[in-house]
């Protein structure tokens, strides 16, 4: 080595730095002279120096333990070059003695220990690829897993190691598609729904029912509020845009806004300030639709039970509903804004909610004629009820019998059975619609809950969120319809800076006037976009079913009227409940995987911290401790003769791939040349 690096000096420099050479001495003093220079030696530099060349014309060979087969080898190599390059060799160096000179002056001169990180050494990465070379050897030669030692060993026939490479390869295999196969389905379908029927314990919450009168308006309201609002100069379209305000939806609004929006009159701002004080304002109260309900069987004031809410599809009365309005101008100090939750027991009288409305009946049996005359038919039985409210029989009756006949809704109410937590909305449809010709509603329920351990599990794998997981500005719990409510409200902001009346009040949401209505109607299409929301059903929710609908029979009452009263209940006390748990969670995916690991292939947990080591911590402390090991070990690798190659086409079953031939074998080491005898006159000093 430090011959080649003495040589690579020597040979590296160009014509202007061969004159520096002679003035500074390259090995140090000659042995045994003291300070004084025998100034007739002839010193090995100043025969080198004439005739450098770049180290790259010669590949010196390497170190061998003998001195003197080192120069011979060193001086036959060289002319060997030398003819190669069609030059002289004795014009390249003076001869044997010069050579033998440099060796004998790098051994007694102090000349400093060459540094390991260098050309030839390769650097530290030539150090760690020796290293993991190393203890990729070590690994195989020592792993725990199955069929791998066999691979690795040298006097293992190639039948054999061929063997165990195909079974460990068709384990290993194998064992990639199962844990595949295992993880997609953790990702996907990680949960399974299940009956609970454990149902003593349960409290069973009573569903919330929202009644949605397709006309909510009361007449008189609107007349006194267009008079206090525009005086005797109200507009034409006055009373058609208040019904509409009261029924307002994304679909009202998207189908008639155009009808209002170029009345200056009617747009005022500084006349309609606020739509949900002028739709509270105008609606018909509780005392003048509903009277007569009954709660598990026992009466109850309806107006205690039943509250305003402004839903998505318009006003409405709800019943036990959570989202119901806790204040409005008409309420009553009996009635309370904090919510109370129904529920029903096992040995309950009934199971049901049952209200009577006035509106089905003010509408029987009345006409009207041009003259505005009234005309009363045969059946008013239910009609002097009525007198009550609004300030006598005829005025209500031709009232009624006036928005019948504009709008052809006969009063029709429709129904909404739902969660206390839900709200009635664009998600949720009409479970029935009222015409006074059913008396009872039967329905049925499904409630699904989820365990607690399901939430290791992310939201895309369980698909649902617990009611606490998200927070919501538009329910203090998580439900399906809530989320996309509140979307809704985002999408409306973002186009307008503003949201309808029918939403709740919330901070940072300013509800919108009437002119601003235009713009909801020319972006509906994408407020309305459910792919726009990133919502998930609530992993406690409860869905209701109608399963019977009882007619009523005419033929029981006194003049065979119209009901006058509808009733929802359970059609049966609920027996089951679905249960939503976790089928594979991290424990069973981590012991699936194991043993499929360990079945195929005989893997554990530390196997596969011992291949990490072997391949990370091992060979970086190997190549930085041992590098003289690694240095040796790569010198060998690399003087070892490279295994002959018989390129014949006879497979190797039938015949050995040894060479047969006659002729002798040659074989040509890494980095070394081949034997060569120069000749007599080469060793004559040059003139």
């Amino acid at each position: 080595m430090l011959l080649r690096n003495k040589l690579q000096q020597l040979t590296s420099f160009d014509t202007e730095q061969r004159a520096m050479i002679a003035k500074k001495p390259i090995f140090g003093e000659r042995h045994g002279t003291g300070s004084s220079r025998n100034s007739h030696s002839t010193h090995p530099r100043d025969a080198l120096a004439p005739y450098a060349f770049p180290i790259s014309y010669f590949v010196l060979p390497r170190e061998t333990n003998s001195g003197s087969g080192h120069i011979d080898s060193c001086y036959s190599y060289i002319n060997h070059r030398a003819q190669k390059l069609l030059l002289e060799p004795s014009a390249l160096f003076y001869k044997e003695k010069v050579v033998r000179s440099i060796v004998w002056a790098m051994r007694v001169s102090p000349i400093a220990k060459p540094r390991h990180n260098n050309l030839d050494d390769g650097g530290s990465f030539s150090l760690l690829a020796t290293s993991l070379r190393h203890q990729t050897t070590e690994f195989f030669n020592n792993s725990t897993l199955h069929g791998v030692r066999y691979i690795a060993e040298k006097d293992r026939p190639f039948c054999e190691k061929f063997m165990w490479f195909s079974f460990t390869a068709v384990g290993a295999v194998a064992t990639c598609i199962i844990i595949v196969s295992l993880w997609e389905k953790f990702q996907t379908n990680p949960t399974i729904t299940g009956l609970d029927t454990d149902f003593h314990n349960w409290d069973v919450p009573f569903p919330a029912v929202t009644i949605c009168d397709m006309e909510p308006v009361d007449e008189e309201l609107i007349q006194e509020y267009i008079e206090k609002t525009w005086g005797s100069s109200a507009p034409t379209d006055a009373a058609s845009m208040l019904r509409w305000l009261t029924t307002l939806s994304y679909h009202s609004i998207a189908e008639h806004v155009h009808k209002f929006i170029n009345d200056q009159d009617l747009m005022d701002e500084k006349r309609i300030p606020n739509t949900k004080d002028a739709v509270f304002s105008i609606v018909s109260h509780c005392e003048s639709l509903f009277y007569d309900c009954e709660w598990k069987g026992e009466s109850e004031e309806c107006c205690d039970v039943m509250v305003p809410v402004f839903t998505e599809m318009g006003f409405c009365y709800a019943f036990n509903s959570k989202h119901a309005e806790r204040a409005w101008p008409w309420q009553s100090q009996s009635q309370s804004e904090q919510f109370n939750e129904a529920f029903i027991h096992e040995t309950d009288a009934k199971w049901s909610f049952v209200y009577n409305s006035y509106r089905n009946e003010t509408v029987m049996d009345v006409s009207m004629k041009k003259d505005t005359d009234l005309k009363i038919g045969p059946t008013v039985r239910n009609v002097t009820a009525q007198s009550v409210h609004g300030g006598g029989l005829c005025r209500v009756c031709l009232t009624y019998r006036q928005k019948r006949e504009s709008n052809g809704n006969d009063g029709v109410m429709t129904v909404y059975i739902h969660s206390t937590e839900e709200m009635a909305g664009l998600e949720l449809s009409p479970q029935h619609s009222w015409d006074r010709r059913v008396e009872k509603v039967a329905f049925s329920v499904k409630h699904t809950y989820t365990t607690e351990d399901a939430r290791q599990l992310s939201v895309r794998q369980r698909r649902c969120v617990f009611p606490d997981e998200h927070r919501l500005e538009t329910s203090p719990y998580y439900t399906y319809s809530a989320c996309m409510r509140q979307c809704r409200m985002r999408l409306s902001r973002s186009f307008c800076d503003c949201v309808p009346h029918f939403y709740p009040p919330i901070e940072g949401y300013r509800q919108c006037m009437l002119r601003e209505l235009a713009c909801i109607a020319r972006h509906v299409q994408a407020i309305t976009d459910v792919t726009r929301c990133d919502c998930e059903l609530g992993c406690t929710h409860t869905v209701y079913e109608v399963e019977k609908l009882t007619e009523f029979d005419a033929t029981k009452t006194a003049g065979g009227g119209l009901p006058t009263s509808l009733e929802t209940e359970f059609v049966s006390w609920p027996m089951v409940r679905y249960k939503r748990e976790v089928l594979f969670g991290w424990v069973d995916l981590l012991v699936s995987f194991g043993g499929i690991a360990g079945l195929f292939l005989g893997f554990s947990l530390l196997s596969g911290v011992e291949m990490i080591y072997y391949f990370t911590l091992r060979a970086w402390c190997a190549a930085v401790r041992d590098a003289d090991t690694l240095r040796r070990e790569r010198a060998e690798r690399r003087a070892r003769p490279k295994p002959p190659h018989d390129l014949s086409l006879v497979p190797w079953w039938r015949r050995p791939p040894v060479p047969r031939s006659s002729r002798p074998l040659v074989v040509r080491e890494r980095d070394r040349p081949p034997k060569y005898s120069p000749p007599p006159g080469y060793t004559v000093f040059l003139p």
